[in-house]
């Protein structure tokens, strides 16, 4: 874990919850809560894998994410100290509170198993705090039960084969 300036001291906790231990029984509940004591966050981006979609967010997810490719370089230069370009989740803090956010939370719900990967978080006056090797979901898809409509389209073809088998007995 790395952070610059003011945020040497900061903190980030993280969790993670197996589907069958889940609220929803379908899907990995990741929770990341990142603490600094001065300065205020500006933003936090959780990485996710490069094949990452958004059909792979599922509801319950903390609201105002943004998936895209993120890095430093010349031409963007958005994301001081940021190590490597990475795909990711950000959240931008909440610009209408009336206290600084020193604390920001958010919760990934995803059908995405666990890997490891980074946290990258700015705030004001370009301060950067990165962390390596968290979980963050990874690259394979892992949900343990079948979506309802795969369920459906499923029990009607069983359906349609019966009703094919008992022509031809019939005849």
């Amino acid at each position: 874990m790395y952070g610059s300036d003011e945020w040497s001291d900061a903190t980030l906790e993280w969790s993670y919850t197996d589907p069958a231990d889940s609220a929803s029984g379908y899907y990995w509940e990741y929770t990341y809560t990142f603490t600094v004591d001065e300065k205020v966050i500006s933003y936090i981006i959780i990485q996710v894998s490069d094949d990452f979609t958004l059909t792979n967010i599922k509801e319950g997810t903390t609201a105002r994410w943004e998936l895209g490719t993120y890095s430093y370089s010349n031409a963007d230069p958005s994301n001081p100290g940021m190590p490597e370009e990475i795909t990711g989740l950000k959240w931008d803090t909440p610009i209408d509170t009336p206290t600084p956010t020193r604390t920001f939370g958010v919760t990934i719900i995803t059908d995405r198993a666990p890997m490891d990967g980074n946290f990258y978080s700015k705030g004001e006056d370009v301060v950067a705090w990165i962390g390596y090797n968290i979980p963050v979901p990874d690259t394979t898809t892992d949900a343990k039960v079948p979506e309802p409509a795969t369920m459906i389209l499923l029990g009607s073809g069983l359906i349609g084969l019966a009703g094919c088998v008992r022509k031809r007995m019939k005849k």
